[in-house]
């Protein structure tokens, strides 16, 4: 099978060779339109000419069922191979855990800033399938008077009561 494959397209290549040739000593006159169509007829021809032989040997279902089985057995598991809509859809986890990510580094740093430096802050974030803020939780490692909630509330505008804040913890 792959025998034949190959002389096919050895046979593609010569004559795509020879026609160059053919078309580059051809004079320009009327009769290089009749060479030309010759060119194409023989091409489509040798294009054609394993379906053309598969037919005349009349064993199609045969030829099909090799080519199938062929297949299947250079088949690789099909696991290891993932649509492009799981591609899609690892990019777009990504960018939220990106987004996920820089919110609650942006947090942290705002409140350290505005509060103390020495502040141990950890912060989590909680996004949507649509990129809202579901929720957000602070846990600082004191107490302060400052209004955290209010703050971040204000500093991002989102609303009050999906910020939660843990102090002393």
């Amino acid at each position: 099978m792959i025998d034949a494959f190959r002389d096919w397209i050895n046979t593609i290549l010569s004559i795509g060779i020879i026609f160059t040739v053919f078309r580059l000593i051809t004079p320009n006159t009327k009769l290089k339109n009749y060479i030309y169509s010759l060119i194409g007829i023989v091409t489509i021809v040798v294009l054609f000419s394993p379906i053309i032989s598969t037919l005349k040997k009349g064993n199609i279902d045969d030829y099909i069922k090799q080519i199938s089985s062929e297949i299947s057995a250079n088949n690789i598991d099909n696991t290891q191979y993932v649509s492009i809509s799981n591609y899609e859809n690892v990019g777009e986890n990504n960018i939220k855990l990106e987004l996920k990510n820089k919110l609650q580094e942006d947090i942290k740093e705002k409140i350290q800033n505005k509060i103390s430096k020495d502040l141990k802050v950890n912060v989590s974030v909680d996004i949507s399938q649509e990129y809202n803020i579901k929720s957000v939780v602070i846990s600082i490692d004191q107490d302060t008077a400052f209004d955290i909630a209010n703050y971040i509330s204000l500093e991002y505008g989102i609303e009050r009561n999906i910020i939660q804040v843990i102090k002393g913890g």
